[in-house]
């Protein structure tokens, strides 16, 4: 287990962007949620605009420092005061990298680690993960948890604006 410093030391040699996000941790968390989900607003809108590989990965670099701020803010809200190790970064590429971090922070929302399965949709059949409440067109293939449901391409819920 990691403490807040330890984590957030960590993701701070991830991004290499150390600057931005300590000054939404110098503030209380309830008020960093906020400078968070704005930042997760402004990398969607980049995110959509971008008009090459080159920045589309930089912003989804943003956009997954974002949710990852934002998961960790929520946590700290309710109390939170020790992380799990964040997953290895290095030797994949930065789709794998992201993807991971973006599940690390899915699993310290959900409070258990996600096991993602393969979801079959099949006419007149439940989805083949019991728990998946995500509605598919028949023959949809997808990954899901199968302890929660989740699909995998899914943000976790508290980065919904709307919240």
């Amino acid at each position: 287990m990691l403490t807040t410093e330890q984590m957030w030391a960590e993701i701070d040699r991830i991004f290499s962007n150390p600057g931005l996000v300590k000054g939404w941790r110098d503030k209380p968390p309830e008020k960093a949620l906020q400078g968070a989900r704005d930042y997760l607003k402004w990398a969607d809108e980049r995110l959509t605009q971008a008009s090459g590989d080159f920045t589309y990965w930089a912003y989804k670099g943003d956009e997954t420092l974002a949710i990852l701020s934002i998961c960790i803010f929520e946590q700290q809200v309710a109390g939170r005061t020790e992380w799990p190790e964040l997953p290895p970064v290095g030797d994949f590429t930065v789709a794998e990298t992201l993807r991971d971090l973006q599940d690390w922070a899915g699993n310290i929302v959900a409070g258990h680690e996600h096991n993602w399965v393969l979801c079959v949709h099949e006419r007149d059949k439940p989805p083949s993960v019991s728990a998946c409440s995500t509605v598919h067109d028949y023959g949809a293939l997808h990954s899901a948890c199968d302890i929660c449901g989740m699909d995998r391409n899914d943000r976790p819920k508290v980065c919904d604006e709307r919240r």
